[in-house]
């Protein structure tokens, strides 16, 4: 049920906040630059369904979000739907994820539906049915994030798409600098011959930088790699560990950062 609640709530958010017609190729409007810069501001939401959840209340829900929300300025450039892909979570039971073209629009767009009251509005009218983070560092969690490498043509267009992600430390005296380099000398050229050859044909990836929190655990950053179905998730990268190139990037990563184990999730375009 969450996922229904998720797929009409973003919907619905993105046709009133961007009428733009959303696609994670446009998570990556420029390929690596000389030097690394954000292609947007990101924030997750920890979302949680409630008691009252069924297809009549969301329904209802999304009709009064959606008068609520033609009426605010359009400061969102994007919503997604991430729900947990075998596994669960005692904080929630999917995220909302919401793209902002920088910080500065991002607090403007929070400012403008705080001023609305529609939190408030919805919760009275709408008891049990969907509660999202709004508190950040708390609930709601902020990134900076970096496309080093081009969105294939074509991702995505069918749902759900597939994500894992990790989150990452630099290992004493590695800075992100030396990030960089790997990405840049060894990581990009080896993906891109692949992709020359027929394989990782629709991998990419981001990096995120958190912002304006601390992590409840350990974290630099959030690597986040992204594929078209969750058949070439694990094979791919099986693969790529597998391979003599694939290797000697993974000792050149591991020189500069530790990562977590590998999270699995369902992407939805919204």
């Amino acid at each position: 049920m969450l996922r229904t609640v998720l797929l009409i709530v973003m919907g619905l958010l993105v046709a009133a906040c961007d009428r733009a017609n959303q696609n994670p190729a446009e998570e990556n409007d420029s390929a690596e630059a000389s030097s690394p810069k954000p292609v947007a501001y990101y924030e997750y939401l920890w979302c949680k369904e409630g008691e009252n959840n069924n297809d009549e209340t969301v329904a209802a829900f999304v009709a009064d979000w959606n008068k609520a929300l033609d009426g605010m300025e359009q400061t969102l450039s994007g919503a997604f739907a991430y729900i947990p892909r075998g596994w669960k979570s005692e904080d929630f039971d999917g995220l909302w994820v919401l793209r902002w073209p920088d910080k500065d629009t991002m607090q403007r767009g929070w400012a403008n539906y705080a001023e609305s009251g529609t939190d408030e509005s919805l919760a009275e009218a709408h008891p049990g049915v969907l509660t999202c983070g709004n508190e950040a560092g708390v609930n709601r969690f902020g990134f900076d994030l970096y496309a080093p490498i081009e969105v294939p043509d074509g991702f995505a267009n069918e749902s759900p798409y597939f994500l894992q992600n990790q989150f990452c430390t630099f290992n004493e005296g590695k800075v992100p600098e030396d990030l960089t380099e790997v990405i840049r000398e060894d990581f990009l050229p080896v993906i891109r011959a692949g992709k020359e050859q027929g394989i990782y044909s629709s991998y990419w990836f981001m990096v995120g930088v958190p912002d304006g929190f601390e992590p409840a655990q350990p974290m630099d950053f959030n690597w986040i790699d992204f594929w078209n179905t969750a058949d070439e998730g694990p094979t791919e990268t099986a693969f790529f560990e597998g391979s003599k190139d694939g290797q000697a990037v993974m000792e050149r990563f591991n020189e500069v950062m530790t990562c977590s184990e590998r999270q699995s999730w369902d992407g939805y375009v919204l």
